[in-house]
């Protein structure tokens, strides 16, 4: 159809009929494959019809010339479609779209859709499974513990050895002790002496500690060292027993300013 249009276009020019432009435009258009409009093939048909016989004459004499060697042509490909405008061209203006190539273009449309969608999916499906390593971050556990500090566990005085009591034993004098007795509140001191006075109910007792008069034969007297002891649940001692041994100063004077003494551990030499 497409030749046998191009025919009359040539001979329509070569007769000088009707619009020398549009002709030239039709004939241009069907040479590159573009669409040609139903109008141009209905105005080329109504010129064809004005000018039938000297066209059939000459499509007769070309028919009794000898036909030349028919070369291999390659078949043209398909034209490519335009697209038809919502409006300025009438029911017969518009091109005539093939089937197959809009069964094509639906079919790309579908798998380029299919594919698309494949993709996002697969991409949210990576956001969702991977973990947020960028804002996930581990957090140092910080303590204030102050290290612990384990202070000695210090030994009461009744529970120390004889070598302990010795090893922490200051040494004194019966008058700087009436003098400072603060200063010797809380020492050990080692004392040797005799009971001059026992108060059994209390628990104490009177230590004559001075051998002053040891050389007349009177062994200890008390006119001026006496230590006022505490016992320590020992209360059995009374007069005339010699004891010798630990105690601690507490830092009091009794009404007679005798110095006061707790027992740490005392023993008996003549009980």
């Amino acid at each position: 159809m497409v030749n046998s249009l191009l025919d009359d276009v040539n001979e329509l020019l070569r007769l000088s009929c009707g619009d020398e432009n549009r002709l030239q435009d039709i004939k241009r258009r069907l040479e590159d494959g573009l669409t040609i409009y139903n109008s141009d093939i209905n105005y080329l048909k109504k010129l064809a019809e004005q000018q039938k016989d000297e066209i059939q004459d000459n499509a007769e004499s070309k028919n009794n010339e000898p036909e030349p060697y028919e070369q291999y042509q390659p078949e043209p490909e398909p034209d490519p479609v335009l697209r038809v405008k919502s409006s300025g061209f009438s029911n017969d203006d518009k091109p005539i779209l093939p089937k197959e190539q809009s069964e094509t273009k639906k079919t790309a449309k579908t798998a380029g859709v299919i594919i698309l969608s494949t993709l996002v999916f697969l991409v949210l499906v990576s956001l969702v499974m991977t973990p947020d390593t960028a804002t996930t971050r581990t957090t140092p556990t910080v303590t204030n513990e102050q290290p612990k500090v384990t202070t000695p566990k210090v030994k009461s005085f009744s529970q120390m050895t004889d070598s302990e009591l010795s090893a922490n034993a200051v040494d004194w004098n019966y008058r700087d002790i009436l003098r400072n007795i603060d200063g010797y509140s809380g020492k050990i001191i080692f004392v040797d002496g005799e009971v001059s006075f026992s108060y059994l109910n209390s628990g104490e007792l009177h230590l004559c500690t001075s051998t002053e008069n040891a050389k007349f034969g009177i062994p200890y007297t008390c006119a001026n060292e006496d230590f006022v002891v505490k016992g320590n649940g020992v209360n059995t001692w009374v007069e005339k027993d010699i004891l010798q041994g630990y105690v601690e100063v507490t830092g009091e004077l009794d009404f007679m300013s005798n110095p006061k003494v707790k027992e740490i551990r005392l023993t008996c030499s003549n009980c």
